[in-house]
């Protein structure tokens, strides 16, 4: 059975990418999140390791002084590998802040938990990533990670509507959409901006519709649309 690796969600499982500015409630993964992605009766831990320190322009290696300043992030799902304690990098790249964090059932085998992550940089969070993938054992004991979705700035769930410049990182949300498949599908939210909106108000709003291909071993988008943001019920 597989084990997914989703991030960002809305809905039932949702959250929001959003603003690395400061929280009145702590972000997730402050405190790491352990849930079980394999067989084994332990645990694993799924924990944010901070990889540098931004003060004044300047960058240095963590610890950081500033307890609340920026920082580059890598979350990691740590497991017990050959005897020792092994981190698996889940993301694609560094970010600043995790968004979004949890443990829920997906491929509804209820001998392992999925998790959900979200992960952003910068002011509006339009830098993040949305990564789905796999934690399979390698057959020594050991993690490794399958991305079955990699979206990013460089990588949108949708083409770009006519006159906007980006799009931000958006949500998803794994839920049973159709009855007559089986398993969770995924629905992307992405905010398209024109080089006029303010963070607050993006023009688009474009959804895209994600199926699990066991052919291809990833989630390929089905269906897609985007329209005007004032349109949007």
């Amino acid at each position: 059975m597989r084990r997914l690796l989703v991030v960002p969600v809305l809905a039932a499982a949702a959250f929001a990418v959003g603003p690395a500015d400061a929280q009145d409630t702590p972000l997730p993964l402050d405190e790491p999140l352990q849930l079980n992605v394999d067989r084994d009766p332990e645990l694993e831990t799924i924990r944010v390791r901070t990889v540098r320190c931004y003060v004044d322009g300047e960058t240095s290696p963590p610890p950081c002084a500033d307890p609340d300043g920026v920082r580059d992030i890598m979350v990691e799902l740590v497991n017990v590998c050959d005897g020792a304690e092994k981190a698996t990098p889940l993301l694609v790249r560094t970010e600043n802040f995790v968004s979004g964090a949890q443990s829920l059932e997906i491929d509804g085998d209820p001998a392992d938990r999925e998790f959900i992550i979200a992960a952003a940089s910068g002011a509006s969070g339009r830098n993040g990533q949305i990564v789905v993938g796999d934690v399979r054992d390698r057959g020594d004991g050991c993690p490794r990670v399958k991305r079955l979705l990699s979206l990013g700035p460089f990588r949108a769930a949708t083409v770009r509507p006519k006159g906007a410049k980006y799009h931000s990182t958006g949500d998803v949300v794994a839920e049973n959409l159709r009855k007559d498949f089986k398993g969770k599908e995924l629905q992307v939210l992405q905010p398209w901006y024109t080089s006029r909106d303010a963070g607050c108000c993006p023009s688009f709003v474009s959804k895209a519709l994600y199926r699990y291909k066991a052919s291809t071993d990833s989630y390929v988008r089905y269906k897609s649309v985007t329209m005007r943001s004032d349109e949007v019920r």
